[in-house]
């Protein structure tokens, strides 16, 4: 768990294919922040989507949301 956890993954953000993922957060997560990735992720041109109020848990409290941002995402492809 510890060596999980910890790690930064951020750096390996550059190795994906831009327009190949969607990167969903919530603004109010505090496990793993919008801010820790936000400066790698808009370097690469990745695909991402802020959901308003989301925590760490927002598949369970934002379905409607990520169902939404997907089905968008799928549509563009």
């Amino acid at each position: 768990y510890d060596h999980v956890v910890r790690r930064d993954l951020s750096p390996l953000l550059n190795n994906i294919e831009p327009g190949s993922i969607l990167l969903i957060y919530g603004t109010g997560d505090i496990a793993t922040p919008w801010s820790l990735v936000e400066p790698v992720i808009l370097k690469s041109g990745l695909d991402y989507v802020l959901i308003k109020g989301g925590g760490h848990n927002i598949g369970s409290s934002h379905p409607e949301s990520i169902v939404q941002a997907i089905n968008i995402f799928l549509g563009e492809r």
